[in-house]
């Protein structure tokens, strides 16, 4: 055989190792999104009417964490935007984790990555339970209003949470989407799982 003929060969077998580990992560994204509860669901299916020219990414550290393992979250816009992270919980608990009473400036520039939280800022977003998947909905809007109602939240200690469960928070969230930020804002979903914590 010649060296194309050996070359190709290797390529072929380091090819197909590969697609297993391809296909179980597409699995592992398929099983987390059947897992999501009836609560979950609106607000991972809450997506643009219209796409304008602003993208959104978001990535956590990892897939799966533990209670009491603290999340870090890092967030890109396509152009400069303000950013609003909400988490609904294993337990169907809407928390709006940014910005939050300890960082309120949600504001990036395009292209530019946002850590949450930030090696210097001083709180964390630490996992609670029960075991499950827990849905990171990322929103970034070109307006600087805020995308919910600040009266359908009520204050903790640093986040805010909303008054409403899930589905109803989704249908509050469309509202003042649709109203007050119409083709001005993206969005992005990162699905984690829980385990333990029962």
């Amino acid at each position: 055989m010649n060296r194309i003929g050996k070359l190709t060969a290797i390529c072929g077998v380091v090819l197909v190792s590969f697609a297993p580990l391809a296909a179980g992560a597409q699995d592992d994204d398929q099983s987390m999104e059947r897992d999501l509860t009836v609560v979950q669901r609106p607000i991972y299916n809450l997506h643009p009417e219209h796409h304008g020219a602003l993208d959104v990414n978001a990535w956590t550290d990892r897939r799966s964490y533990r209670p009491g393992d603290k999340v870090h979250l890092k967030v890109r816009a396509s152009r400069g935007a303000y950013i609003t992270v909400i988490d609904v919980g294993t337990s169907g608990r809407t928390t709006v984790l940014f910005p939050n009473r300890r960082a309120h400036d949600n504001w990036v520039d395009a292209g530019k990555e946002l850590r949450l939280p930030d090696s210097d800022d001083n709180w964390a977003i630490q996992v609670g339970g029960p075991s499950g998947i827990e849905v990171i909905k990322v929103f970034a809007s070109t307006s600087q209003r805020p995308i919910y109602n600040i009266t359908d939240l009520t204050n903790g200690d640093v986040f805010t949470v909303f008054r409403h469960e899930g589905g109803d928070a989704s249908r509050d969230l469309s509202v003042v989407l649709d109203h007050d930020h119409r083709g001005q804002w993206a969005e992005t979903v990162n699905l984690v799982r829980i385990h333990g914590g029962d």
